[in-house]
């Protein structure tokens, strides 16, 4: 290669070669440079043209306003949420300061602790209503919420905690003694309100507390964690800003208590004040910090709106309760007892045992209403997965247990559920190593996947009893129902609401009317006024449950009205697995009772007609027959016309004419089949004659009655018929007391077959 050359080197190269060859070289020298500077041009613009066109292509253009545009959740308020859009998007260095200082706070640098201001306590309407009076006219105020979730699944909020620094007056709202909507009605105007600022240290949980408990949105709030983050604080924690700037230590040990305690004690209040009386000094000396950084920073944004519009952006949170699947559950308890050592390297687990368990807990953690750990910390819930052998009983798992256990849940609530937890223990499955590789892995259906999808299939998909109360005339308790009835009542305008629960739906009624009381003083008198819970009464399962009738539907159906109305203690709760121990009994028993009276458990009762199965096949070969007539194969119109024949007690297909289809047609509700009637008809009178049998007259005297829709052919044969044929046969021997024998003969089988453990309170075995 030789490019670059000059005009020397060619000279001294061309000596004895002569001028052309010194003039060869030369202009092929300076050709090869301006070939290389030409392609070094093009690929310079090649570059800047590559990198022109990604940075102005769709996807990266979309990319940036994306970024740039604030998202509304779409489950978020719609008017808050653009509310707070606004406020991000307006958001510059004269907006904020207008915003964030709309009053100077009247209290000053607050020093001498918490107990020299002045507070009330909120617990009614009254006081709710005097509240909202004095944040009228207000612009700033702080906020802080107390909440508790040891003892409740979800979590529940305790108490609201609000300063207002222009009066010096701090008001802490009861948010157990008050409804959610009486909250959202007083509250809900002035923290959705745009010209309000709120103080708040750490508003993300408070976010989503509001929406959960209370259906409120906090809207311009101004959030002295995120400053103290942006400042770059090494703790961004209220007690350590405390500590920094006021001096003032907080009380740890109240973090972690009790809420839901009344009264609370001296030092909870003082605590809850606390986080709410500081707030507002604070707000000043983090944004005079963010104003000192943004004029020694220069930044776009500057800190100080940034600060701003990131409390804003935590406002924008949406709660949503989103239930984690026993498989995760499973496999993070699995990771934390490895890491702390609560499993020994090496040891075999079954995946789907700690699947179960972890259901379990979930399940019935929700059931009762108490968080995971307060049911079982994972560190038993590891020992107690460990120690499952097929020698585990109910009496070993309740000595191992009771020690780790808070004995009052223990006692209380955990105890029933001991049987549920001991049959997810002791499952047949195989040992599987940690990845999970088994039959599943296979594409093969497990037995206990082909269980779970039966299981999935047949409970019940909402709860049992939703435990509204109907009270008397007088204002007694009377009974429990569903909450349908209770709409139904007010609907019809013979209840008055009483009380209404959290979302708005009736949960205690009164009647407008003197009731009959007969049937309670006459049987069971304690059972209707106790509330029923959603789980099985025979080993206190709280899911995957169904409703069972002791008494047979067959027999129960047949009994007169005053042994068959308001026998709600007769329908209990039981899971699948009891449901089907249950029925193989009553299966058993209902064989007995057809030996000994002769009574077959399958028969056909057609001393009323045909049935369903019977008339529906002759209503479809009436319609085909109608429409199609003479083009029908000879050999299917036989068969159509044999279908027809069964509808009248069993007549041959020969005997079959039109009018017997028109008989079959004319008991039908179908406009279509009316239409094929009228038609038919009409081609006989225009005919003249009654042809085939088909006129109106023939068919009159051979019409075939539908069978009754409050019988169906279920209630016509099998063992409806031999439900009815029993209870004709009891009542005509012995009376209604044969009937009430055969209660007590169904009651004393269902508690032989399962000894249930948690029957309803009530409950007995006794009729009367």
């Amino acid at each position: 290669m030789v490019e670059g050359k000059g005009w020397e080197y060619w000279v001294k190269v061309g000596v004895g070669g002569g001028v052309g060859v010194v003039a060869a070289g030369w202009a092929w020298t300076r050709w090869m440079e301006t070939k290389a500077r030409k392609t070094h041009q093009q690929k310079g613009k090649k570059g800047r043209t590559k990198e022109k066109k990604k940075k102005n292509h769709p996807k990266r253009i979309v990319a940036q306003k994306e970024a740039t545009t604030i998202k509304i959740p779409p489950s978020f308020d719609v008017g808050c949420g653009l509310t707070i859009k606004g406020l991000i998007e307006s958001a510059d260095e004269a907006t904020v300061t207008s915003r964030l200082f709309p009053q100077r706070a009247a209290g000053g640098t607050a020093k001498s602790g918490a107990h020299r201001y002045r507070h009330r306590w909120v617990d009614s309407v009254p006081g709710l209503s005097s509240l909202r009076a004095a944040l009228e006219g207000e612009r700033e105020i702080s906020l802080d919420m107390e909440h508790h979730h040891y003892y409740s699944f979800l979590g529940v909020t305790c108490l609201l905690q609000i300063y207002v620094p222009g009066k010096q007056i701090a008001y802490l709202v009861d948010a157990i003694s008050l409804k959610s909507e009486e909250v959202k009605e007083y509250l809900g105007p002035v923290l959705e309100n745009a010209e309000v600022l709120k103080v708040i240290h750490g508003a993300g949980n408070d976010v989503l507390w509001l929406q959960r408990d209370f259906k409120v949105h906090l809207v311009n709030i101004f959030d002295t964690e995120q400053v103290a983050k942006i400042l770059q604080k090494e703790k961004s924690s209220l007690g350590s800003l405390l500590v920094i700037y006021f001096g003032v230590t907080k009380e740890t040990k109240y973090q972690m208590a009790d809420w839901r305690q009344r009264p609370l004690d001296p030092g909870m209040v003082e605590y809850a004040l606390m986080d709410i009386y500081f707030l507002p000094s604070l707000k000043l000396i983090l944004a005079r910090e963010l104003i000192e950084t943004s004029l020694r920073v220069a930044c776009k944004p500057s800190k100080y709106v940034l600060a701003y519009t990131s409390s804003q952006k935590v406002a924008l949170r949406t709660y949503k309760h989103k239930r984690r699947k026993p498989e995760k559950l499973a496999m993070s308890i699995l990771r934390k007892g490895k890491k702390r050592n609560w499993i020994d390297e090496g040891v075999s687990v079954d995946l789907r045992l700690w699947k179960r368990l972890a259901k379990w807990r979930n399940d019935v953690a929700e059931a009762i209403d108490v968080s995971l750990h307060a049911l079982m910390p994972d560190y038993v819930l590891c020992q107690v997965a460990l120690r499952a052998s097929s020698s585990l009983t109910e009496k070993s798992l309740l000595e191992f247990l009771f020690p780790y256990m808070d004995k009052i849940i223990f006692k209380e609530k955990i105890q029933p559920h001991l049987a549920s937890l001991l049959r997810a223990l002791l499952c047949d499955n195989t040992v599987v190593s940690e990845q999970g590789r088994g039959d599943k892995a296979h594409g093969k259906k497990t037995r206990e996947m082909k269980r779970q999808q039966y299981v999935e299939r047949f409970r019940r998909k909402t709860p049992a009893y939703d435990s509204c109360k109907i009270l008397s005339k007088t204002g007694k308790p009377l009974s429990y129902c569903d909450r349908k009835k209770l709409q139904w009542y007010l609907k019809e305008k013979l209840a008055t609401l009483v009380e209404s629960d959290g979302e708005g739906y009736p949960s205690i009624i009164r009647l407008n009317f003197q009731h009959n009381s007969t049937d309670q003083q006459k049987r069971s008198p304690g059972v209707y006024p106790k509330s029923k819970g959603n789980y099985c009464v025979g080993c206190g399962e709280p899911k995957n449950y169904l409703r069972w009738h002791v008494i047979p539907t067959i027999y129960r159906h047949n009994f007169p009205i005053g042994l068959k109305s308001h026998r709600s203690d007769d329908i209990v709760v039981l899971c699948v697995h009891c449901h089907e121990v249950a029925s193989a009994a009553a299966d058993r028993l209902k064989s007995e009772i057809a030996k000994e009276l002769s009574i077959p458990l399958l028969a056909v009762d057609s001393s009323n007609g045909p049935t369903w199965k019977v008339w529906t096949r002759a209503h479809k070969a009436a319609m085909v027959l109608g429409v199609q007539g003479d083009r029908i194969p000879t050999k299917r119109e036989a068969e159509l016309k044999q279908d027809v024949g069964n509808a009248f007690e069993g007549i041959s297909a020969a005997e079959v004419n039109m009018a017997h289809v028109v008989a079959i047609l004319s008991s039908s509700k179908s406009s279509k089949a009316k239409q094929v009637v009228d038609r038919l008809l009409e081609s006989v009178k225009n005919g003249g004659g009654e042809a085939n049998g088909a006129g109106p007259k023939s068919s009159q005297k051979m019409s075939v009655r539908r069978p009754d829709a409050a019988t169906p052919g279920k209630k016509r044969s099998g063992q409806y018929v031999h439900g009815a044929k029993v209870v004709g046969h009891l009542v005509e021997h012995g009376g209604e007391q044969a009937l009430l024998d055969l209660i007590v003969r169904f009651k004393k089988r269902f508690v032989e077959s399962l000894s249930p453990k948690h029957l309803p309170e009530g409950w007995s075995l006794s009729t009367t």
